[in-house]
């Protein structure tokens, strides 16, 4: 599923895009790329060692603090496209007027393959740019929202179903209050149709999503943004058991790379959990050089500034991803070079919370019972 999409709900405005993964022709590039891998990370997969083929793209680009522009169709088009916007990273301001005379004055040809949003922060105000896309619309407290992508279909019954259960459930908040994480529960919805069968790299290990919020005149990408996976079934007596599948990724930034982590890790017949690997995608926006990585730290995954938990009813085909917020790790876990085992540990608010969700969405009482492998 692809989407770029901006949406404005009490004031908070957003941009949200996928990390695309694959693509056929100049949809998306596929290159090789060489990994810190872990032993196993080519036993699935008939690739050179230590390396795959993978289309990660950056569909949600910040040019400076007053302009980010999500983008979706041509890759090739969108490098040209980025290319000449390159010279606004130097500047700090820019005017809608002036961006929309840059896009009049590019040759349709060169972008006409190219669906753009563009959100620019100007004096106090957020104002839109956009080209290929369908006329802005509201949905309930979500207003002038704009999407496009194959998956906006999909991205409209979501947000449909999110404003008017805002409205119906919490009739007394005010507008930024129903403002605030309403694009990251918005990305939790999305996140649940990517989760529900994850099957490691081939089928989508380092996508995702990312999100540029305007906030105080600034726009930026929330970072550290950590998801996990957990199945719930049915036990003996009616109620519920929650299982944690020790697949898990990690989106952040470094200068305007995003970085992805993807680990996994397998768990044997007594339920431990065992070393596995940990692969590292890197992404830089469209139309800039390969970035200079001999300075490059690799961010730690246990800074966790958002939890995006998803939890898989199989038995019913039913997901739901809750995002929270915290400042302790939902999850810490640490592998001592030449152990044969992983030690984890879960914060206990972020457990109970997971339970109650559980509970409140099924109906029944809930408990946690430790790591396992996938089921099936």
């Amino acid at each position: 599923m692809t989407i770029i999409a901006y949406l404005n709900v009490g004031g908070a405005h957003s941009l949200i895009g996928d990390l695309l993964i694959s693509g056929k022709g100049d949809q998306g590039p596929t290159a090789s790329v060489n990994l810190p891998a872990s032993r196993d990370v080519n036993s699935r997969f008939s690739f050179p060692k230590d390396s795959f083929a993978v289309g990660l793209q950056q569909k949600v680009v910040v040019l400076n603090a007053s302009l980010a522009i999500a983008w979706s169709g041509s890759f090739l088009q969108a490098q040209g496209f980025f290319e000449d916007l390159e010279p606004l990273r130097a500047i700090t301001r820019v005017d809608p007027t002036f961006l929309q005379s840059i896009l009049d004055n590019i040759e349709r040809e060169r972008i006409d393959d190219l669906s753009i949003i563009a959100m620019v922060a100007h004096d106090g105000q957020c104002s839109l740019v956009t080209h290929r896309v369908d006329p802005p619309t509201d949905y309930g407290v979500a207003e002038n929202v704009v999407c496009s992508g194959s998956g906006s279909n999909t991205f409209r019954e979501l947000i449909s179903q999110h404003a008017a259960n805002l409205e119906v459930l919490f009739p007394n908040l005010s507008k930024e209050e129903q403002g605030a994480n309403f694009d990251l529960n918005l990305v939790g919805s999305m996140q649940s149709e990517e989760f529900s069968s994850p099957s490691g790299i081939l089928a989508g290990w380092g996508g995702g999503f990312e999100v540029a919020r305007l906030s105080d005149g600034r726009i930026s990408k929330i970072d550290n943004i950590f998801s996990l996976h957990f199945y719930v079934r049915e036990g003996v007596t009616g109620e519920l058991d929650l299982y944690w599948l020790p697949d898990f990724r990690h989106t952040s930034y470094w200068n305007d790379i995003t970085v992805v982590q993807a680990m996994e890790h397998p768990v044997n017949e007594s339920g431990l959990m065992l070393p596995g690997r940990r692969d590292v995608f890197v992404t830089g926006p469209p139309g800039k050089p390969n970035p200079d990585m001999s300075g490059f730290i690799l961010p730690d995954y246990h800074q966790q500034s958002v939890i995006m938990a998803s939890i898989e009813f199989p038995a019913t085909f039913d997901v739901i991803t809750a995002p929270s917020f915290g400042d302790e790790p939902a999850i810490r876990f640490d592998a001592p070079i030449g152990s044969d085992r992983v030690h984890v540990s879960f914060d206990i608010n972020f457990l109970a919370q997971l339970i109650a969700i559980s509970h409140q969405k099924w109906g029944k009482p809930t408990h946690f019972r430790g790591v396992t492998p996938r089921p099936g």
